[in-house]
């Protein structure tokens, strides 16, 4: 990253931990694990009910939800947290892999960036769950992590350092009539 123009001050500032977030979490549970096809039933039940809590959702049937969220390496990686081993999934947190180009440089020819999709935590605060999510985005090759300020994203910008874009992202929806939404009503991730 320092060779692509990022600072060292950067760098320190913005460090992640090696381990995963703080040890109270972990006293409430364990640690998150990538979701399997035995969690998905769960898991499915976790996201449409966060999901409906919004004013613009997709209705995810438990088929999408394999589609969309069950890992594939180098696509998308989803972990979900169990208060027990077999129990239900009580947290969830996700991302997808869009690399970009670096042009003009020898050493680099990728920028590994990855996007937050659906994370949805019921038993540990959002941003302990996320900090987690960073650590294993990290550890599966992300130099870059970003995330939209939809659902309730928004609770963990400031406390884990990220930045504001310099966009506005739109959303074209053809033939449907919606109400004006404020970013956290909106319940669609890359649709």
């Amino acid at each position: 990253m320092c060779r692509l123009g990022y600072t060292e001050r950067n760098k320190r500032t913005h460090s992640l931990p090696c381990s995963y977030a703080t040890d109270l979490y972990y006293v409430r549970s364990p640690s998150p694990h990538a979701a399997s096809s035995s969690s998905l039933s769960s898991s499915s039940y976790v996201i449409i009910l966060s999901v409906h809590r919004t004013h613009l959702f997709q209705e995810f049937t438990e088929q999408e939800v394999a589609h969309c969220l069950l890992t594939r390496k180098g696509v998308v990686h989803s972990y979900v947290v169990q208060a027990q081993e077999g129990g239900p999934v009580t947290d969830l947190c996700s991302f997808y892999f869009l690399n970009s180009s670096v042009i003009n440089n020898q050493l680099h020819s990728k920028l590994g960036a990855v996007y937050s999709f659906y994370n949805i935590a019921k038993s540990v605060p959002l941003s302990s769950l996320m900090q987690d999510l960073l650590v294993l985005a990290r550890n599966e090759g992300a130099d870059v992590f970003n995330a939209l300020n939809v659902m309730e994203n928004e609770a963990f910008f400031e406390a884990l350092l990220f930045g504001p874009g310099d966009g506005m992202l739109q959303y074209y929806l053809y033939n449907w009539k919606c109400h004006p939404m404020k970013h956290h009503e909106i319940g669609l991730v890359l649709l």
